[in-house]
């Protein structure tokens, strides 16, 4: 079985980390948090983080953030 989408709750340094890996990996990812917002600001720190959280920024397309309230609809 080929894993080739992946949701992670939370967008913290946990979970952007488990985000980031699935991106570099080559999974799409969607990064759900409190906020799409929250979301978002970890997204940005995946790639400001030193050393960077992805080895090839343009993995960072793979994750979508998201917000718990209204996108429950990337999972699926």
């Amino acid at each position: 079985m080929q894993i080739e989408s992946v949701a992670v709750l939370g967008a913290g340094t946990m979970g952007s980390g488990i985000a980031a890996l699935c991106a570099q990996a080559g999974c799409r990812v969607a990064l759900l948090d409190v906020t799409r917002g929250a979301a978002e600001q970890a997204l940005a720190r995946m790639a400001e983080s030193r050393p960077p959280m992805l080895d090839d920024p343009a993995r960072a397309d793979l994750i979508t953030p998201g917000s718990f309230e209204e996108d429950w609809d990337l999972i699926g």
